[in-house]
């Protein structure tokens, strides 16, 4: 249709994905056109990352834990697939509100008719010196892995050249994210110290929290 109009939501997320599909159960797919744009194939579930980067295996390898990404990583492409919303996975290059245009990496320029922006957020370190450089972020799968598999390479090293020291674990922030890593995470270091036969009281989890409460 010529006056067909288009919905363009840059963002798969919660926001992006709930937006979409509110859109399409109140909008006449004749009448509106309503297109997902989001740099990966995935939406990712993060309140569930904790339970990846505290995943425990007896026998853990980098390549074993790759296994946990579809618990949280769920295909945009199965999403939408019944329903009118059409996907389109790209990198958003410019937005042009003038000419009601948005410029992608790969595919050509995109007109919209209105534009919906849920990208997400970034980490605040606060400016906190060394924070970004020498911490782990837990924002993706890989991230999640990161933590998992270096966690128990420490724990190797130390059994490998028998060594025995005071492992403190701090975890920034007492949302509901680290909250709830915090909880899963003492059970993982039992599982490692019983795995590496370290002293468990050895190994302690801290949460540091700004705020005068936990969520």
């Amino acid at each position: 249709m010529k006056n067909k109009m288009r919905i363009v939501i840059a963002g798969a997320g919660f926001a992006g994905i709930q937006a979409a599909l509110a859109l399409e159960k109140r909008l006449d797919p004749q009448r509106a056109e309503i297109v997902i744009v989001n740099k990966r194939a995935h939406h990712i579930y993060r309140p569930d990352l904790y339970e990846i980067a505290t995943a425990f295996n007896k026998y853990i390898t980098e390549e074993c834990k790759t296994e946990l990404n579809d618990s949280v990583a769920f295909p945009l492409e199965k999403i939408v697939r019944h329903s009118a919303v059409r996907y389109l996975q790209d990198v958003i290059t410019a937005i042009d509100c003038k000419k009601k245009i948005i410029s992608l990496n790969q595919h050509s320029a995109l007109h919209f008719d209105y534009l919906v922006v849920t990208l997400g957020s970034v980490i605040n370190y606060f400016e906190i010196p060394g924070l970004e450089q020498y911490s782990h972020s837990l924002k993706t799968v890989t991230d999640a892995i990161k933590i998992s598999c270096d966690l128990d390479h420490l724990f190797h090293s130390l059994w490998r050249i028998k060594h025995a020291k005071d492992i403190a674990i701090v975890i920034g922030g007492g949302g509901a994210t680290g909250v709830e890593l915090a909880s899963e995470l003492s059970g993982y270091i039992d599982k490692l110290c019983e795995k590496y036969s370290y002293q468990r009281n050895r190994v302690s989890i801290k949460v540091i929290e700004a705020g005068g409460y936990l969520a």
